[in-house]
C-alpha cells in the first residue's frame, strides 16, 4: 500500500512560545513609565504657554507592545490639536504649520535640557507632513507626536482585545513576523504596525478566531489580506466603527470621540497605507502561505 507523501509529516510547531519571548516585560513597562514621569516633571513651553502632560499612545495603549516597541507619546488634551472644528482644508494647513513649529521648538528644548545627560541622544525633528520628534533615552526610542488623533483608536483596540488572549497573541505574532522577516530587502517598506493591527482587527471582526490556533490565524490572515481593500475596509474611521463593529457596547464615549477626530485620523492613517507598503506586505503574505512560520522570525 502506498502511503500519502505527507502522512508522517509532523504538525507545524506552535509559534506561541516564540511570540511570548517578544512580549514586553514588567521591567520594560516600568522603564517607559519612568521616562513619562520624568518628562512630565519638566516644564516645556510653546510660545510661552506651558504644554500639558505627555501620555503614552500607540501599541502600549492598544496592549500590543513588544520588547522592541518605541515609546510613543502624544499631548494630552492640547486645545489647538484637539479642536474638532478644524474641518476645512485652510484650517487643516494652518494646523499643520502650528504642529510643525511646535515640534521644532520641542526638539530644541529637549536638547537644551538633556545636554549633559549621558543617557540622552540628540533629539531630531521631522517637521514634515506628520511632525514628530525622535529622541533616544537610555537605549529606548521615544517618539513625540503633538496630535493625539490615534489615541481613541488605540483605546478601542484595547477594549476589543480585553480578555482575548489568543487574539492578542495572534496580533503580536503578526507584528513580530513583519518586523523580522526580510522580504527582498524591503523590511522598511511594510505597513506601519498600527496599520497592520487595524487590518488584523478587521480580520478578527470579519471571521472571528473560532477553533483556530495562532499559527492558523496568521495563515488565514495572510489569505484575507491578499484581497483586503485598505482604504475601503479600514482606513475610514467610520469604516472602522461600522464595518468592523469596533464600537460594540461602547459606553465610554470613545467611539464618538473617534468620529470627531476623523479629520486628523484620515490624513494620518492614509499616510501609513501607501501602495508600496500594501504591495510589499502582500508579498510577505504570499511567503507566509508557502514557508513554515518559524522561518519568518
Amino acid at each position: 500500500m502506498v502511503m500519502a507523501n505527507n502522512f508522517f509529516v509532523k504538525p507545524e510547531p506552535s509559534i506561541i512560545e516564540t511570540v511570548r519571548k517578544w512580549q514586553i516585560t514588567q521591567e520594560q513597562i516600568d522603564q517607559r513609565n519612568n521616562i513619562v514621569t520624568m518628562l512630565n516633571g519638566i516644564k516645556f513651553y510653546f510660545n510661552k504657554e506651558e504644554l500639558p502632560e505627555w501620555i503614552q499612545t500607540g501599541s502600549f495603549v492598544a496592549t500590543l507592545a513588544t520588547k522592541d516597541s518605541d515609546l510613543d507619546l502624544c499631548l494630552n488634551g492640547y486645545q489647538f490639536i484637539r479642536d474638532a472644528k478644524a474641518n476645512t482644508e485652510k484650517q487643516f494647513h494652518k494646523e499643520k504649520a502650528f504642529k510643525r513649529n511646535m515640534v521644532i521648538q520641542l526638539s530644541q528644548q529637549l536638547n537644551r535640557h538633556f545636554k549633559n545627560d549621558p543617557n540622552s541622544s540628540q533629539a531630531e525633528c521631522r517637521p514634515g507632513y506628520a511632525p514628530i520628534v525622535y529622541w533616544n533615552y537610555n537605549n529606548l526610542e521615544v517618539d513625540f507626536n503633538p496630535s493625539d488623533a490615534c489615541l481613541p483608536l488605540n483605546q478601542l483596540i484595547a477594549t476589543f482585545l480585553d480578555n482575548k488572549g489568543k487574539e492578542r497573541m495572534f496580533l503580536i505574532g503578526l507584528k513580530v513576523i513583519f518586523k523580522n522577516f526580510d522580504c527582498l530587502g524591503n523590511t522598511k517598506n511594510f505597513l506601519s504596525s498600527s496599520a497592520l493591527m487595524v487590518a488584523g482587527v478587521c480580520f478578527l471582526k470579519t471571521y472571528g478566531s473560532g477553533e483556530q490556533d495562532v499559527n492558523e490565524l496568521i495563515r488565514s490572515f495572510a489569505k484575507f489580506f491578499l484581497d483586503f481593500d485598505f482604504k475601503k475596509d479600514a482606513f475610514s474611521f467610520y469604516g472602522i466603527l461600522e464595518r468592523s463593529s469596533l464600537q460594540y457596547n461602547d459606553t465610554s464615549g470613545i467611539g464618538a470621540e473617534v468620529v470627531a477626530y476623523d479629520h486628523f485620523a484620515r490624513h494620518n492613517l492614509a499616510r501609513k497605507c501607501s501602495q508600496t507598503g500594501i504591495y510589499v506586505t502582500k508579498m510577505l503574505c504570499n511567503q507566509i502561505l508557502r514557508v513554515p512560520l518559524a522561518a519568518c522570525f
